[in-house]
């Protein structure tokens, strides 16, 4: 279009090696930036293609379709790329700024009667952006801040300064992350020197139109194309974000590439003197120059994006209190077993960001990894953010159904049955809840037919390996359910329902492979430390634990002391299985399950 190859080339190599670039590039959830980015280029060529025909086929038939193709096909080539990605909806203001220059389609002495028709010719083109403004409105409802979370003053005041933010990043592009926070409220002295920058500088290309439109088109380029990014209207919780420059950063481009030459040659430069090689030499040193530098940076950033933690973790390093880089860094921490890591961070972050939902969920669930169920009840109802409803449910069935809250249980697992559907997880605990309930022959069946499509299963959760176990003894399946209640209680070192009903099975399992009867003991004796010697079912347990390990001496003292707190507590029942098993023990002999 500007016929001028070298700089139109430093242009393009500019935005190539950028790194700013990098995020667009190397995560590829942004590969839309770089699709849409491709369908950009091409609704330009083809726009260009029929804005600007031969002048040999101008009055011809075959100019005529020609163009007429060139154009649907430029508005083909912009629907496409909307569908890539709807930032492209501010394609229509570039293509009447092209229309300015370098198209020359409008020249400011007969703007008013070549406008209409331009506008007119736009107007396929906007109601493809219209469409796709709407249609991403509704797409992205649960993205979008809520405006009294956000009022319009603190997104305005933010959108103000992250235009000149972008530029810096553009000009000395260190300290990039893969988030920036939210500041919230800005001082007014920065918000103001940024409105001055910005009016100043819009100022300055306006004076400049006549005898230099490139300023003008770079400068509104930039300006126009960051619109429905900015953060006017706020989608997520970022202050701003690098990828938001992929294509908007070309019109800073297009303002150096013809600026800087233009400065250099000007007549009151002193290079306008100099020898046209010697200055051609000079701006092609000085625009290498540059883009070395920029892929130098580049491949330093790339490095970063190299796994999670190193992304993360720099995002921590250049920017202040980072609350979803260390939630990220705390979500991978507990991927990888490191509770107590994540835990201290995410303490911190629910300080500086109090009720982040994320951090809400990861607390909840790092607690419930160590077995704290009903202290990581406040954190999961706490986190009500949409990208975390579905599995704060599951966790929040499990954390009542430990505390034996099961209406409550039940609700939650209703909504995550009506938002996911029956799945291995949801079926599982729909099992478990049915067993707790009493209804043994209902969960019997739920999970029968669960084991025939799912045979194997990794939980993070105890109460959820307990379950998982009791639904193994419930089908008979023992030693299938060996490891599961070895995992609660690797998981939770005081869970005492997990702890007794494994040291019942080592000690009266029928199977003679299943039984170890000084595990068993020792499981028992922590069960009655951990409940103070008060709890005669657990005190039952390990006296048939005694028994299995050959000790009936204490076999029969245990099941007596059993007994007797048993019937201080009028629990009969106990008292009289008590009763029965001491007559074993004083036989020496041990109690074996009925197969």
């Amino acid at each position: 279009m500007t016929g001028s190859v070298w700089r139109s080339a430093f242009v393009a190599a500019a935005f190539g090696v950028h790194p700013l670039r990098v995020e667009s590039v190397a995560w590829v959830a942004e590969r839309k930036d770089v699709l849409s980015g491709f369908f950009f280029m091409l609704t330009i060529g083809a726009y260009a293609a029929y804005a600007k025909p031969k002048v040999s086929n101008l009055k011809s038939k075959a100019g005529e379709k020609e163009s007429k193709v060139w154009y649907c096909a430029s508005l083909a080539l912009f629907a496409l790329g909307l569908m890539s990605k709807s930032m492209l909806v501010t394609v229509p203001f570039v293509l009447l700024l092209l229309d300015f220059w370098p198209l020359a389609r409008i020249d400011l002495a007969h703007v008013r009667s070549q406008a209409p028709r331009l506008l007119l010719e736009k107007l396929p083109f906007f109601a493809l952006s219209l469409a796709s403004s709407v249609t991403t409105v509704l797409a992205q409802n649960t993205a979008l801040m809520n405006i009294q979370a956000m009022p319009f003053p603190a997104r305005a005041s933010n959108a103000v300064v992250a235009y000149v933010a972008y530029l810096g990043q553009t000009f000395w592009p260190e300290k990039l992350a893969v988030f920036y926070p939210h500041p919230g409220q800005i001082p007014e002295a920065e918000v103001a020197l940024a409105v001055i920058f910005l009016f100043v500088a819009t100022t300055t290309v306006l004076l400049l139109a006549k005898k230099h439109p490139f300023a003008p088109i770079g400068w509104f380029w930039y300006l126009g194309m960051l619109v429905p990014v900015i953060g006017i209207v706020q989608v997520g919780s970022q202050a701003h974000a690098d990828r938001y420059t992929y294509l908007p950063s070309i019109g800073i481009f297009i303002l150096i590439a013809w600026g800087v030459p233009d400065w250099l040659i000007a007549p009151e430069s002193f290079l306008a003197l100099a020898a046209k090689r010697a200055r051609q030499s000079l701006m092609a040193v000085a625009a290498a120059s540059v883009l070395i530098a920029l892929s130098i940076t580049a491949h330093q950033q790339v490095s970063v994006w190299r796994n999670t933690r190193a992304l993360f973790a720099r995002a921590t390093a250049v920017t202040h209190d980072n609350y979803q880089a260390l939630t990220s860094l705390a979500n991978l921490d507990l991927e990888q077993g490191r509770i107590a890591e994540a835990t201290k961070s995410l303490e911190y972050v629910l300080r500086i960001a109090p009720k982040f939902s994320e951090a809400e969920y990861l607390m909840g669930a790092a607690l419930q990894r160590q077995g704290k169920m009903q202290e990581a009840l406040p954190h999961l109802l706490a986190a009500d953010g949409p990208e975390v409803r579905v599995p704060r449910n599951a966790r929040l069935v499990l954390s009542y159904l430990d505390a034996g809250r099961l209406a409550e249980a039940q609700a939650a697992l209703t909504e995550l049955f009506q938002t996911t559907g029956p799945g291995p997880d949801t079926l599982l605990m729909k099992a478990a809840l049915l067993q707790e309930a009493g209804r043994t022959d209902e969960a019997k069946q739920v999970f029968s037919e669960l084991l025939a499509h799912q045979p194997r299963f990794t939980l993070d959760n105890p109460t959820i390996n307990f379950e998982l176990a009791e639904l193994y003894c419930l089908q008979g399946q023992v030693r299938a359910a060996l490891p599961y209640y070895s995992r609660a209680i690797e998981m939770s070192a005081q869970f005492t329902n997990a702890l007794n009903n494994l040291a019942w099975l080592l000690a009266t399992a029928p199977d003679d492979q299943v039984r170890d009867g000084s595990r068993a003991v020792e499981l028992a004796e922590r069960a009655c430390q951990l409940t103070g010697w008060k709890h005669p079912v657990l005190m039952g347990t390990l006296a048939a634990a005694y028994a299995e390990a050959g000790r009936f001496d204490d076999a029969v003292k245990m099941a007596e002391r059993a007994r007797s707190e048993a019937e201080a507590q009028k629990l009969e029942p106990v008292a009289a299985r008590n009763t029965e098993l001491l007559e074993l023990y004083r036989l020496g002999k041990p109690y074996r399950e009925p197969k």
